[in-house]
């Protein structure tokens, strides 16, 4: 039973723990998809503005990588952060849920040692029942050969005499 329970207690945690973690990695894939969208957008968007503006306009091209560059930038220090704060999320419920494992396991343990108590005090009342019983059955079967003695003709003719 206890056993049981731990392993319960174990994959009850374990799938709040994965259910946490899919929650989180579902975010990150979904903003690499719509960053990876967005980038390729803008660099279709850059290389049209650069083949119809024409090569005298290598400065504005330049200009624009460089926005378009420091724009990515600003969304990959965006994603570092979103994970940042997702590892910490994540650092957070594992510190809890241990605890409360920590709490549960220590419920067990006090109630498996109330058990082994309750075992013990059954176990030294059986012994004395059983010792009792012991005692009662002797005397009875005296009481038996007593009565079986007295029931016998060599008893009832010592008596009339």
């Amino acid at each position: 039973n206890k056993n049981k329970s731990l392993k319960e207690a174990n994959n009850k945690l374990s799938k709040e723990i994965d259910l946490l973690f899919a929650d989180c990695m579902k975010s990150k894939a979904e903003l690499k998809r719509r960053d990876s969208i967005e980038y390729a957008t803008e660099m279709e968007d850059m290389n049209y503005d650069r083949e119809e503006i024409g090569q005298n306009d290598d400065d504005n091209d330049l200009a624009k990588e460089r926005e378009l560059l420091a724009s990515l930038i600003e969304k990959l220090k965006c994603n570092i952060d979103e994970s940042k704060n997702c590892n910490k999320f994540l650092e957070t419920s594992n510190k809890a849920l241990i605890e409360k494992l920590k709490g549960e396991i220590e419920d067990f343990k006090n109630k498996n040692n109330s058990l082994e108590s309750s075992n013990n005090f059954f176990k030294e009342a059986n012994n004395k029942l059983y010792e009792t019983n012991n005692l009662l059955y002797a005397d009875y079967k005296k009481s038996e050969a007593e009565l079986a003695r007295r029931n016998s003709m060599e008893y009832a003719s010592q008596m009339e005499l």
